[in-house]
């Protein structure tokens, strides 16, 4: 063996062989990690320029009924009597819901109908001595009230017998002015015939002072003849003149009766205008106060206004107080379409438009067996909407499920309104290499902005 020299050492030539396959074996090694690292560097510069990722916005959200739900409200409130309904149950339209307790409202009417009822009777017994009708005319509500209630018709009879009793008492009156008139008429006739009765013997008195006066002068007969007759004639005339003035006093003693009769018959008819005037207000005033009890009663149902299933009821026991215009409970529409409302913030709202497909997801659906859906956008809403309660803005989009997509969820998984739901909607596709630079891009594009 033949030695070999390197750097001034000679080695054996077996040595020099084993040299040449360890440099190879460097080399080939070397090779294979930069051909390693350029394909690397190739290959993903090469992903990140031409794969696609596809982006998406992220919204929170529930399901929802495409017509909205109908909002059980009562317009005055009460006392919780019975409740009929549940959470979930379906309900028809018009079905009773709850019914507030009534016994309150029940005795006020009763109150007032005792006082309601006998004043429209006494109104009927005064309308009828106002107009001098025979008999009265009953409102036809109380008339209907009297056949079967004793008290109202107990009334109607006590009104008759007033009537009765005080056109006897009219009447009374008036035939005792009749009679009063009747003997001054009496009266006059006797005064009027002893005038005249008077008046012919002062005649008979003047003819005899006239025949005695001309004797006197003839010297025939004595002056106290005469005297005498003069004497006569004067007490005749006297007492003619006393019962024209008697006849006088019973012309306006028989004035004074006919006044009397007028009034009695106008004062009956004023008392009755004057009574009559008072009862109409009190009258009035019971009748709104009723009108305000039975509408009430007539609310005292609290019916569904539509057809649906009952959600969200905030009736859980009975003798509960539901304020005015409260919330009751709500009503989902039945056999609708349901939607996803799902909220996107504002700084993202640039990239949903309508027609964008989106991938759904359940939250209240177990994971490990429940698919995402597949949906589009729907509706985006034309402005910005905050919660008062949070203050957080937000845009509310709305998202459908592609048809048939509610097959996958199974037999015994329902979608019902009020779900959480979370959305992706997907947005325009960007490579790697864009995620990247687009932000080295942006803040270089920013810097060169003159301020």
């Amino acid at each position: 063996m033949r030695p070999a020299q390197r750097e001034g050492i000679l080695i054996p030539k077996r040595y020099d062989g084993l040299s040449n396959v360890s440099s190879w074996s460097t080399r080939r090694y070397t090779v294979t990690g930069f051909v390693a690292v350029f394909i690397l560097v190739f290959g993903l510069g090469a992903w990140s320029v031409f794969t696609q990722i596809s982006g998406a916005v992220v919204g929170i959200g529930v399901v929802e009924v495409e017509t909205k739900r109908q909002v059980v409200q009562h317009a005055t409130g009460g006392v919780v009597g019975q409740i009929l309904v549940k959470e979930g149950q379906e309900v028809n339209a018009g079905d009773t819901l709850i019914v507030f307790d009534d016994t309150f409202d029940r005795a006020e009417l009763k109150v007032i109908e005792s006082q309601l009822f006998p004043m429209l009777s006494k109104r009927a017994r005064l309308e009828a001595e106002q107009s001098g009708a025979a008999m009265p005319t009953f409102d036809q509500e109380l008339v209907d009230r009297a056949k079967t209630n004793a008290t109202d018709a107990s009334t109607i009879k006590m009104q008759l017998n007033l009537l009765k009793a005080r056109r006897e008492t009219r009447d009374q009156q008036i035939d005792q002015l009749k009679e009063r008139k009747i003997q001054v008429d009496k009266q006059i006739d006797g005064l009027t015939s002893r005038v005249e009765g008077l008046e012919r013997q002062a005649d008979l008195i003047r003819g005899d002072l006239k025949g005695q006066q001309e004797l006197l002068k003839k010297g025939l007969t004595q002056r106290a003849r005469v005297t005498a007759l003069e004497r006569d004639l004067a007490q005749t005339e006297g007492s003619r003149e006393e019962a024209l003035s008697s006849i006088a006093e019973a012309n306006a003693k028989i004035a004074e009766i006919q006044l009397a009769l007028i009034n009695v018959t106008s004062q009956m008819r004023e008392e009755a205008i004057k009574e009559l005037n008072e009862t109409d207000a009190r009258v009035a005033e019971l009748r709104e106060r009723r009108n305000t009890i039975l509408a009430t009663l007539a609310r005292i149902e609290v019916k569904a206004p539509m057809s649906g299933r009952v959600f969200n009821t905030s009736v859980h026991a009975l003798r509960q107080v539901i304020r005015a215009a409260e919330p009751i409970m709500e009503i989902v529409p039945k056999d609708v379409n349901l939607v996803i409302s799902v909220q996107v913030p504002p700084n993202q709202i640039d990239q949903v438009h309508v027609g964008q497909h989106a991938v759904i997801r359940f939250e209240t659906f177990d994971r490990r067996h429940t698919p995402d859906l597949a949906g589009k956008v729907k509706r985006v809403s034309a402005d910005i909407i905050t919660n008062e309660r949070t203050g957080q803005s937000y845009y509310t989009v709305q998202l459908t499920m592609n048809p048939g997509e509610e097959k996958f969820l199974g037999p015994q998984a329902e979608i019902l309104p009020g779900m959480p739901v979370e959305a992706f909607i997907q947005t325009t596709a960007r490579t790697p290499f864009d995620y990247l630079v687009r932000p080295l891009t942006s803040y270089f594009g920013k810097s060169m902005l003159e301020r």
